[in-house]
């Protein structure tokens, strides 16, 4: 890992979160971290990051079959759509890394892209061809905002089990019959994805404080 001369205070880390279940989940897994909920595709335009260090929490969508629901993604780097990569900040890369294998979720580490919006069907193969393993609409918004960024999320769906674009409407997508097998299945597995992605930013998190004292 990046020498100690790198770490920060715990109050100096912004967990990035989109939706208020992600809020929830990072409330609960990773206490003495700053919070800021973005909305999603960071539509909030009130938040701003305040701290040197910035990472994005929650969930996302898997690109390819091997990437299965349930999979912790940290990103090595992040692009915004067509953008140029920017590289993730390589003590919290190393760090969440090791705190999802002592965790004993399944992990890789791994290009993440940023769209506007969901990507679903065949719109997910060009990103996958080009080495990203997931996407989100938040994360790579967070380049230039904060001088060290990174991000872990954990896979929701993926083309083997594919949701609807209805959902970024929740309300409305719940009052569609066929969107409601999904809604049962989201119900039961999105609350326990997102205290996963909380839970390897909780560990990382508080063995950097534990660096930081020494």
């Amino acid at each position: 890992m990046a020498g100690r001369e790198a770490l920060t205070r715990a109050g100096e880390v912004t967990a990035v979160t989109a939706t208020r279940l992600e809020a929830w989940a990072v409330r609960r897994r990773a206490r003495g971290a700053r919070l800021q909920r973005v909305g999603v595709a960071m539509r909030d335009r009130s938040w701003r990051i305040t701290t040197p260090v910035a990472i994005s929490v929650g969930l996302a969508g898997g690109l390819s079959r091997d990437v299965a629901p349930g999979t912790v993604v940290i990103a090595s780097e992040i692009a915004l759509g067509d953008g140029a990569p920017a590289g993730c900040d390589a003590w919290w890369l190393d760090a969440m890394t090791d705190a999802a294998q002592r965790l004993a979720v399944p992990v890789i580490r791994a290009p993440l892209v940023t769209l506007p919006v969901l990507a679903v069907g065949p719109a997910r193969e060009p990103w996958a061809g080009r080495g990203f393993a997931a996407v989100d609409m938040e994360s790579a918004m967070l380049i230039g905002r904060a001088p060290r960024i990174g991000a872990v999320r954990v896979v929701l769906d993926s083309p083997e089990r594919e949701l609807s674009a209805s959902w970024l409407s929740p309300w409305r997508a719940a009052l569609r019959p066929r969107c409601w097998v999904e809604f049962l299945w989201l119900a039961n597995h999105a609350p326990v994805f997102a205290l996963r992605a909380a839970a390897v930013f909780g560990l990382a998190l508080r063995h950097h404080e534990i660096d930081a004292q020494i």
